[in-house]
């Protein structure tokens, strides 16, 4: 069962990718550093799941970095690499269109919360139709998730002329952000924040 599902995530994949790269001729530059992002803040994200360990527990690295395997602590892979992505393209793109610019972190910002929302929604998915889990497959899903946010960022992008105030979309990106530091220092007693590593070794030993 887990070799057919890994199969059918690849093949969902290499069927994203096939698209991206159909799509990439039609795209302007602004366009086409969205469907980019995906690699950027998959690669960095992946990254993000281990540095919390390597910097021998940080508590600065915890506010950003995933300091458990909890559902909730595994969302935070793709908030900082989001960030870094849409503010850096934000202060590039302002030297030469402010409105540009103000549109494509409004739609960073939107691609992030649907990056966010999907996790959860991947993984319980998974875990409760198949009763598996895989590392494999959790790295699938920070792919898909940052796919499905550059996407949907994309089609904001394309179609949505309304302009956020990038001050508005920044507040909002800060108030995030202070979400997830106040999150790791008092988790919730719910299952969203529940240690699933924890929870395994216990089932276990039971």
């Amino acid at each position: 069962m887990r070799t057919i599902i890994l199969r059918i995530g690849f093949l969902c994949m290499k069927y994203v990718f096939l698209l991206y790269y159909i799509n990439m001729k039609r795209l302007n530059k602004y366009e086409k550093s969205i469907l980019w992002s995906v690699i950027f803040i998959f690669s960095v994200g992946a990254l993000l799941h281990m540095i919390y360990d390597f910097t021998n527990e940080n508590p600065i690295v915890a506010l950003f970095a995933p300091v458990n395997e909890s559902i909730w602590e595994h969302t935070k892979m793709v908030v900082l690499p989001s960030f870094i992505w849409y503010m850096g393209a934000y202060f590039i793109i302002k030297r030469f269109n402010k409105q540009m610019a103000s549109m494509y972190l409004g739609c960073g910002l939107a691609a992030m919360i649907i990056s966010i929302i999907f996790i959860p929604l991947l993984y319980y998915f998974y875990t409760g139709a198949f009763g598996i889990q895989s590392m494999i497959i959790d790295i699938l899903i920070l792919l898909a998730a940052a796919a499905l946010g550059a996407l949907f960022s994309l089609f904001l992008f394309k179609y949505q002329k309304k302009i956020v105030n990038a001050y508005i979309t920044i507040s909002i990106f800060i108030i995030i952000f202070i979400i997830y530091g106040y999150f790791t220092l008092y988790p919730p007693g719910i299952p969203l924040f529940d240690d699933v590593s924890v929870i395994n070794r216990f089932i276990t030993l039971v």
